[in-house]
This record gives C-alpha cells, sequence and structure tokens, in this order.
C-alpha cells in the first residue's frame, strides 16, 4: 500500500517531555527514517546501555517504538520494533510528522 508523508518541520528542538505515545517523528538529515512512539515507561528501558561507566542512566524511562523507511514506490518497509532511552530519541529526532493518506 502506498502512503504520501507530509514533514511538519519544528524550528525548536523537541524536548522529552513533548514526545507522544502515538507520534510519529523522522531524523535530522536526510529523514528518511521514521519512528512511531508506543511506549514510553520505566518498562521499555534497553537492557543494554553503552556509557564510559557502563551505568544505565537513573530516573530516565525508556521509548518503545516501530522504526520504518518508504521505497521509491511509497511502500512502507517496517524495520522492527525497539527501544532506547528518551534522551537519545529526542536527541534523533529532525522533525515531527503527521502520516496523511489520500492526499
Amino acid at each position: 500500500m502506498q502512503s504520501n508523508i507530509h514533514v511538519t518541520f519544528r524550528t525548536k528542538r523537541i524536548k522529552q517531555e513533548e514526545v507522544k505515545v502515538g507520534s510519529t517523528y523522522c531524523n535530522r538529515g536526510a529523514g528518511t527514517t521514521f519512528r512511531k512512539v508506543l511506549a514510553i515507561g520505566d518498562e521499555h528501558r534497553p537492557k543494554v546501555y553503552f556509557s564510559s561507566t557502563g551505568e544505565h542512566p537513573v530516573g530516565i524511562p525508556g521509548v518503545r517504538y516501530e522504526q520504518y523507511r518508504f521505497d521509491r514506490k511509497g511502500n512502507k518497509k517496517g524495520q522492527g520494533e525497539k527501544v532506547m532511552y528518551l534522551h537519545s530519541f529526542t536527541s534523533w529526532i529532525g522533525s515531527e510528522v503527521e502520516e496523511l493518506n489520500d492526499i
């Protein structure tokens, strides 16, 4: 099924408290990778975290999301569900996206 995407660009950086379940975001740069937020909470923290100390951040919730791209024909190509910390997710965000069908 072909999808039409409309990207809503934001001039300011999205803060952690602005990330919403059900919303879709695209990456900085080319903006070709999309992530739809499925859940936010402590139960969605990643099992592995790479830092200089090896310790997980305290008080930072995790984000469960579906990651996908679109091929040249506009077909959605899913890359599976993943998790990461909310602060890392907000650093990744380039823009909030509205998915529109039948434009």
